[in-house]
């Protein structure tokens, strides 16, 4: 079967803006070879990058062109926006005007070679691209010497025709089309801790640097999405304006991000105790965007809010990174930050905490939270780092604050978050009490986050700062 590419622009919004994989349709490549098993997703990596070139020609020797459309939404999107229809052989050498289908699956490799070398330049810059999906079938009846000579002839015919050739390999063994290309990618669907990983492995990019081996990325959507790795901006590196909240429920509490909501089923649940494990490979400061979601968004509807921050994230920072959203009054009313080390700061959003005597730290915690949730005893939600307690006492404690939290927070509809670094003694006896156990993990220098109770899928963690502020974006890796 055989697909022609009408002659567009290419299509930046339909190719993967990875740069990595952008660089994939640059001049300085030729022949590329997508390697991979089965249900990988080569075909929609191919289709994407056909996509992205806007001129060019898939031949398949798998499956019919009824078959290909039902299975692959991104070839059905093509026919959406009308570059897709089927065009008989017969035009001759006419420049036809859409994608053009032909069964190749009983074709000889003669046949394919006539084929791509009957092509008329189509698109404004002479350059064709050709998909041969899978070159395997294609060149299964050759021998070793006939399919080298074979690969090696279309080196040539792809460079007199000034045509890109992408080739669609299941071969896992190293084989001569490895060596002749200029790219090679390789896809891999793997498990952790049973589940889905897909990791894309650059193994050749010629005049291209690769910054990585793999990248990690997903085929939701039926389209191929490459993260990138996970950066981090706080206020100052990037415009702010008005913070839009999400309005709680009845019964949870906004994240303030549509897609950390739909995980949680609709929120946090009210009067739960939750945990953020972060394991020792993420950045110091990979979980922060995370937390200041919720953060503005608990205080834009109104809660109180007290906070004791983890060790990287000094009060006077917090406070920062609130002020571009908030008044002062605002925070004054609804904020507490306490430190064991926070000084002599007058500022009455600071509360400072007694390292050695855990009644008089109870006392402060006590009133701060008193003032915060007024007559009305408004919601207040916890922010605890566990690492400040271990830092400061010298011990790890599950009620840092002498409230008794757990069934203060029960109790009083209130909600409570406790980030915990990975290795600590405390997180069997934490995971006992809560409701929520969430992990946030590095895989391929990104962030990645999962639940532990309940269990769930894998998925990636992207902050996305054109709002004006860090919204959360989850992606699952399917």
């Amino acid at each position: 079967m055989e697909m022609r590419a009408q002659e567009t622009t290419a299509d930046d919004s339909f190719v993967s803006q990875n740069i990595l994989l952008k660089s994939l349709l640059s001049s300085k490549i030729r022949t590329l070879l997508i390697k991979g098993e089965p249900g990988t997703g080569k075909t929609t990596l191919a289709l994407e990058l056909l996509g992205g070139f806007g001129s060019g020609v898939y031949v398949s020797s798998r499956v019919s062109r009824d078959m290909l459309m039902e299975q692959n939404p991104q070839l059905r999107e093509l026919a959406r926006r009308g570059l897709v229809s089927s065009v008989s052989m017969s035009e001759g050498g006419e420049k036809p005007k859409s994608i053009k289908f032909e069964d190749y699956r009983l074709a000889s490799i003669e046949d394919v070679l006539i084929s791509i070398l009957g092509r008329p330049k189509e698109s404004s810059n002479g350059e064709l691209l050709i998909v041969l999906d899978s070159w395997d079938s294609i060149v299964n009846k050759l021998d070793a010497t006939e399919r080298m000579k074979t690969e090696q002839s279309l080196l040539v015919i792809s460079e007199a025709n000034n045509v890109k050739l992408i080739f669609v390999s299941e071969e896992e063994r190293l084989t001569a089309s490895d060596y002749f290309v200029d790219a090679v990618v390789k896809l891999e669907d793997d498990t952790m801790e049973g589940m889905r990983v897909r990791r894309l492995v650059w193994k050749k990019l010629r005049g291209t640097r690769i910054p990585h081996r793999s990248s990690l990325y997903t085929l939701e959507g039926g389209r191929v999405t490459i993260f990138d790795p996970t950066t981090v901006k706080f206020v100052g590196e990037y415009p702010t304006t008005k913070f839009t909240p999400i309005p709680n429920s009845r019964f949870r509490y906004s994240s303030g991000s549509k897609d950390m909501d739909e995980f949680l089923s609709g929120g946090y649940r009210k009067g739960s105790n939750i945990i953020i494990e972060m394991d020792n490979r993420i950045g110091a400061t990979w979980h922060v965007p995370l937390v200041m979601s919720s953060e503005l968004n608990f205080i834009a509807n109104g809660c109180a809010m007290f906070i004791l921050p983890a060790g990287n994230r000094p009060a006077q920072a917090i406070k920062e990174n609130l002020l571009p959203y908030f008044p002062e009054e605002t925070l004054r009313k609804s904020l507490r930050i306490a430190q064991y080390n926070i000084g002599g700061a007058s500022d009455e959003c600071f509360v400072k905490l007694d390292p050695i005597s855990i009644k008089e730290t109870s006392e402060r915690v006590k009133t701060a939270i008193h003032e915060i949730k007024g007559e009305e005893n408004r919601p207040c939600i916890f922010f605890v780092g566990m690492d400040t307690v271990r830092t400061s006492v010298g011990q790890e404690m599950l009620d840092p604050l002498g409230i008794n939290m757990t069934e203060f927070v029960r109790r009083n509809g209130d909600l409570a978050i406790y980030s915990v670094k990975f290795g600590s003694s405390l997180i069997r006896d934490l995971n006992n009490t809560c409701d929520l156990h969430l992990k946030l993990e590095e895989l391929d220098r990104t962030l990645v986050m999962r639940s532990l109770k309940p269990p769930s899928e894998l998925y990636h963690v992207e902050y996305d700062y054109s709002a004006g502020y860090g919204q959360v974006k989850l992606r699952s890796i399917v």
